[in-house]
């Protein structure tokens, strides 16, 4: 899991341990994407409103468009958008898919 957080390449992950299976390291990268977006989608935060002194909490919305090129290179693949949501001061955040 480590591995995966930190986006490490998977032959690295071979390498470092010692694994012969490719088919191994492929179905545990895709388990945790399964479950990072399972939580994410049953997940929910309540951002803003005051905090424990009685003063505001500042929360910043932006949208992002998330496509990926293949080989980083060539036309644009269709994507989606994303809106965000982040408070300034606790890092919290919340986002979701959205269809336009």
């Amino acid at each position: 899991m480590y591995y995966w957080l930190y986006e490490v390449k998977c032959k690295h992950v071979m390498l470092f341990e010692s694994l012969a299976s490719w088919d191994t390291i492929v179905n545990y990268n895709n388990y945790f994407h399964k479950e990072c977006c399972q939580w994410l989608l049953t997940t929910t935060e309540l951002l803003g409103g005051f905090n424990a002194n009685g003063q505001s909490v500042f929360v910043e919305v932006d949208e992002s468009y998330f496509f990926h090129r293949k080989h980083h290179q060539g036309q644009r693949r269709i994507g989606k958008w994303v809106v965000g949501l982040v408070e300034r001061d606790s890092g919290r955040c919340w986002m979701e898919v959205v269809a336009r």
